[in-house]
This record gives structure tokens, C-alpha cells and sequence, in this order.
């Protein structure tokens, strides 16, 4: 396929009269006069191109689209807009995330290769770029074969159909204080029920990761992903920990001869936030949002 990429198109309601390709340095939840850091949008793709609408009367796909209180577009000014050229050119790239859940309720998460340029050591849900010509579910499902192994249908969900479920506006670096900002990103997360048999312990061994991309894949429990929401970010202070919880989790990982084992590795990096100095391994703010809404879908 072509590496063409997919950018984002905005359309606002009484300002717009078509969508419009979005700038690198624009804050799409400001431009939708987003409350608290998150917007009512709807969203689909029409001549490869992402379109986001805050017109969502009889529109697909209606869901929130958020990004943190510390999003650093939000916050460029003068000093920091002395952005590259080609920084500046390149819009708003689109990518796809699946919320893949087992038939037992477990959610597949993927730790980011260390020597990747984004979110380096960071668990995310598998997902990617769009490419010419695909619908959201083609790339999602594509991106998590490329990533996980795993040959996910359609019709291996319930309903034979994943669900758009939340949207987040990304940014690297996540922070000012790490640099300034090169990757701008809309993640559209889709939400994937699997049926039987395809249970977390099914699937688990037929994980064959990609370690161009990924570092370690590893299924989480209910209670797991509601501690890390717990953690986030845009809570003040320090939260406790559920003492309750396992020390460890098991995971594929890779040895020290680059062949995929089992393992079991601490759950405490998962329950880590973003920082001011530097990053480290942990949950993106993102996938604790998208964790979040599923979360307050399936109770």
C-alpha cells in the first residue's frame, strides 16, 4: 500500500462551509470550543480524509474527542512556534487504535519499541496510520496483524462489527517541557468485542509481535484499567494504589536474544504519569482516556 498519509479535516458549524485541512499548530478541541478539554464531535472518512464536524445532528460515529489540560499545542506561543518548515507542512495526521476486548473481558495492550522515534516504552492499544483507501476498521484491524500477530475479523466480534468509541488529540512531545512539538495526531479508538473462543489465554498464544514496533503485549483486567484511570494525569496530587492488586502481570516480552517469552513483569509502571523532566514507561494519557470510556460504556 502507499504511505500517503491521511490528514484530519475540520468543519465547524456556522464557520465552515466545507471541511477544511487542519494546521499542524491548531488546537482542534479549542477550535470546537471544547469545555474541560474534551468536545462533542462526529467523524468519517470521505476522500482520504479524516473529517471532524462538531455538526452532529444525524451524523455517524458521534463521540467525544479530548486531549490533557498540558496539550502542548494549546500552549505555543511566539518563543516556541519557531517550528521547522516541514513541521509546520505537515497537518494533522489520523491513526486508528483498537480497544480489542476478549470474550473474557480482558484488554490487549502493547508496549512502543524503545528505539522508536513517539512515545518510546509506552503501552498503548495496537493501532496506527490510515492508508489510502481503507475504512477505520481495515486499518485498525491491519495495524493490530502488523503489530500483534493476531488475524482479528469482523465477524470474531459481537455484532460483526467494531464500534468507534472516543478520540484523542495527540501530541509529541506530550509536554513544552520535553520540546517542541513535532508529531500531531487524532487517534480514533475502536472498540472491538470479541466472541468465544477468543478468550485472553487463547489469544495470548497466538501473540507474534512485531519488535520493529512493539516491546511486550499484555492482557489487563477490568480491575487493572480502572487503577490506571485512576492515575491520570489531570489528577491532582499523588493517589494510592489499590493494595489489592497483583505486584505483576504476565506478558510476552522479549529476551535478551530478541525471542518472544512469557513473563511476568510489574504492574507498576503502568500506574506512572507523564513528567515535566523526562518520559518514562507508562500507560499514554490517551489510552487512559480510551480505557476510561470504555470503561463507562461497558458497566
Amino acid at each position: 500500500m502507499t504511505t500517503a498519509r491521511i490528514l484530519a479535516r475540520l468543519h465547524k458549524n456556522g464557520k465552515d462551509q466545507a471541511p477544511r485541512l487542519a494546521a499542524f499548530t491548531e488546537c482542534v478541541i479549542d477550535y470546537f470550543d471544547g469545555k474541560d478539554g474534551q468536545a462533542e464531535v462526529c467523524a468519517w472518512l470521505e476522500n482520504n480524509s479524516l473529517i471532524i464536524s462538531n455538526d452532529t445532528a444525524g451524523k455517524p460515529h458521534k463521540m467525544n474527542i479530548k486531549h490533557p489540560s498540558f496539550c502542548p499545542v494549546k500552549y505555543l506561543d511566539a518563543e516556541n512556534m519557531k517550528l521547522s518548515e516541514a513541521t509546520l507542512s505537515r497537518g494533522i495526521n489520523t491513526g486508528v487504535a483498537i480497544i480489542l476486548e476478549s470474550a473474557d473481558g480482558k484488554i490487549l495492550l502493547t508496549k512502543r519499541a524503545a528505539h522508536l522515534h513517539t512515545f518510546p516504552n509506552v503501552w498503548v492499544p495496537p493501532g496506527g496510520h490510515l492508508e489510502i483507501d481503507e475504512t477505520l476498521t481495515q486499518a485498525g484491524l491491519r495495524e493490530l496483524q502488523e503489530e500483534t500477530g493476531l488475524d482479528i475479523k469482523e465477524s470474531d466480534c459481537l455484532e460483526k462489527q467494531l464500534v468507534p468509541l472516543a478520540m484523542w488529540e495527540s501530541v509529541y512531545p506530550p509536554r513544552l517541557s520535553l520540546g517542541s512539538p513535532n508529531r500531531h495526531h487524532i487517534v480514533l479508538y475502536l472498540h472491538a468485542r470479541l466472541t468465544e473462543p477468543h478468550t485472553s489465554d487463547a489469544l495470548f498464544n497466538k501473540l507474534k509481535f512485531d519488535p520493529g514496533e512493539v516491546a511486550a503485549c499484555a492482557w489487563v483486567d477490568r480491575n487493572v484499567m480502572k487503577e490506571v484511570v485512576r492515575q491520570c494525569e489531570e489528577t491532582a496530587g499523588h493517589v494510592e494504589s489499590d493494595p489489592f492488586l497483583p505486584k505483576t502481570i504476565r506478558a510476552s516480552v522479549l529476551n535478551s536474544k530478541k525471542e518472544q517469552v512469557t513473563a511476568d513483569i510489574l504492574l507498576e509502571p503502568f500506574l506512572q504519569r507523564s513528567s515535566h523532566e523526562e518520559d518514562c514507561e507508562r500507560v499514554s494519557t490517551g489510552t487512559k482516556y480510551a480505557l476510561q470510556q470504555y470503561l463507562l460504556k461497558t458497566a
